[in-house]
């Protein structure tokens, strides 16, 4: 009887245990939010990133979180080189990174606001995929253009940036970027395959579509009394990146 109580006693805490590894292994899995940039500073910040094969070309992350009284959110507006705007992502802090907000600029250079139809911009978790879908007014004024993007993630592993060894998980994203016309419904469509590393304490570091013909890399990152000293007006350049 003795041997049997103590088969029980340990039989529950292996049990126990399991169940501890289990909730372990979730928690793994819902932390992505942690791997998205920063949002811990409301003075914005500065992501340089440049094209591998041609340094020049460089893509500007402007970052920076803001506070109301019922929203806590992150802002992140997009330059190209010539420090021109392309885009800005307004991402609710709370609500798991959904986009609320998604600026466009047209090709008048007018800062224009997207409609929004999916707002999941990051994976919750390691199972579940990311869908956004946005259109905005296109370059031509009789076009739509729609923007598309799923994400699921697709890696993990250990990750080395600025001479800092941290984590990092890989996303595939399936971007699709089409012009419609919508009277007629007649357009065009583009699409692209991209993997996007984002690091644990970083965010975004780099993101390559499968034959590295494009690929951008974090190379710096900049106080915003750099960006007051060298940052000049909207205009825009390119969408699909």
């Amino acid at each position: 009887m003795k041997s049997l109580s103590i088969f029980i006693l340990v039989l529950a805490s292996l049990v126990v245990s399991c169940s501890n590894k289990t909730d372990d292994s979730n928690e793994v899995q819902t932390n992505l939010q942690d791997y998205f940039f920063p949002s811990d500073s409301l003075d914005p910040y500065i992501y340089v990133y440049a094209e591998e094969g041609n340094p020049l070309d460089e893509k500007i992350y402007r970052i920076y979180k803001l506070i109301t009284p019922d929203k806590e959110q992150l802002i992140v507006e997009r330059y190209n080189s010539n420090f021109r705007i392309t885009e800005g992502y307004t991402y609710d802090l709370k609500d798991d990174l959904e986009v609320y907000d998604h600026m466009v600029v047209d090709a008048q250079g007018e800062k224009r606001k997207a409609k929004l139809t999916k707002a999941s911009w990051f994976p919750v978790n390691d199972s579940e995929p990311s869908v956004f879908i946005s259109d905005f007014p296109a370059h031509i004024d009789s076009l739509v253009g729609v923007y598309k993007s799923e994400k699921k993630v697709v890696g993990r592993n250990n990750y080395e940036i600025f001479n800092s060894k941290t984590e990092a998980v890989e996303l595939k994203d399936e971007v699709t970027l089409s012009f419609v016309n919508p009277t007629t419904k007649n357009g065009s469509s583009n699409s692209l395959v991209f993997h996007r590393v984002y690091a644990k304490g970083f965010g975004l570091t780099e993101w390559f579509t499968e034959d590295k013909k494009i690929h951008y890399k974090l190379k710096r990152i900049l106080s915003n009394d750099w960006w007051k000293e060298h940052a000049q007006g909207p205009s825009v350049k390119g969408f699909l990146e």
